[in-house]
């Protein structure tokens, strides 16, 4: 049996960019560095973020009681861009020069990472598939590992991986400490309490309704309402604007002729008329994982192959100690035995 850890590091990077981005975590962390002369924001920035992403996946990797870490980043491409032209059109409105500036930095923190990783650690570590977003990869990974004995944890704010979790899937939300898995949602617990339960080796309780009741949680109408909604942040638009959820439950879990009733109907935009069945085929292809083309499953199952065969470096423990005091990850060289498990820890 083995337990992998399957690390989103643009989820990660991006969580510890919003802790450092206050007022307090911007001072505490430049203070930090009182003996490197005229360290800049963007330096301490950097060594931040770094160290940072380093402690929160030992973190998650001891947190799981994982036998394997395995990282994951996007290239900076999508081929959904190429389907569907206006896919993530806004993301960049509105930000400030600083933030775009910042922005930068994260992905030299994110690149840099990934590639030492792979270079220097016994963690699998996969990046730069062309077109292939960070989704894409951990999509296929959690394919190619759905077999008994096997169990995957993806650590991730991401609420688009609600959709692969399965018996063999869990899903894990760094921002909310919260657990999702086999149907049902956990909340971390640091100690054990009456009604926790044992999970991986840590304590999770239930979470509950405002009505004490568990939360409900179905990964197939996840998918289902995201594809009908849509999604905002990535300029998907709704399949059916307006719809209520009562109308797509009763359409998900109501049998087939509901589920016709509501796909095959059309809303007006305007004088124009809108088939929410063409809406729906193009947002499933945007949204469903599942759904990838056929050449990019290939490419990145390859890549997976390739990756986790790889002959791997001795001694990654050492190297990490020698590389962060090279580069003024004082915390790291401090800290260095909360690491060796993550870094020596090969797959099988």
């Amino acid at each position: 049996m083995a337990t992998y850890i399957i690390v989103d590091v643009n989820s990660v990077a991006h969580h510890a960019y919003h802790s450092f981005s206050s007022q307090h975590n911007q001072h505490s962390a430049i203070d930090l560095f009182d003996d490197v002369e005229d360290i800049s924001r963007d330096e301490a920035l950097y060594i931040d973020l770094t160290e940072s992403i380093w402690f929160k996946i030992a973190r998650y990797f001891k947190m799981f009681s994982a036998d394997h870490a395995v990282l994951v980043s996007d290239s900076g491409s999508s081929w959904r861009k190429d389907i569907f032209e206006q896919y993530k059109s806004t993301r960049k409105l509105g930000r400030s020069e600083q933030k775009i500036k910042d922005m930068d930095l994260i992905h030299m923190v994110i690149d840099d990472f990934v590639e030492y990783a792979y270079r220097s650690t016994k963690m699998t570590s996969i990046y730069g598939i062309d077109k292939a977003e960070g989704d894409d990869i951990i999509a296929r990974w959690c394919a190619l590992h759905d077999m008994d004995g096997c169990h995957t944890i993806i650590i991730s704010g991401d609420k688009d991986f609600q959709q692969l979790v399965s018996s063999q899937v869990s899903l894990f939300s760094p921002v909310k400490n919260q657990l999702f898995h086999d149907g049902r949602v956990f909340n971390y617990s640091y100690e054990p309490t009456l009604g926790s339960i044992d999970l991986y080796g840590s304590n999770w309780n239930v979470a509950v309704t405002d009505d004490g009741e568990p939360v409900e949680f179905d990964p197939g109408y996840v998918l289902f309402e995201k594809i009908i909604r849509g999604d905002p942040s990535d300029s998907i638009p709704s399949a059916y604007p307006r719809v209520r959820k009562k109308k797509l439950m009763e359409a998900y879990y109501g049998g087939d002729d509901v589920f016709n009733d509501l796909i095959h109907c059309t809303y007006m935009v305007g004088d124009t008329p809108v088939s929410v069945y063409d809406a729906f085929l193009r947002n499933q292809r945007l949204i469903d994982l599942k759904c990838l083309p056929d050449d990019l499953a290939h490419r990145i199952d390859e890549k997976i192959v390739s990756t986790v065969n790889r002959r791997t470096e001795k001694y990654p423990t050492i190297k990490l100690s020698q590389y962060a005091a090279m580069n003024n990850l004082l915390k790291i060289k401090d800290n260095i035995s909360r690491f060796g498990l993550l870094v020596e820890s090969e797959y099988f």
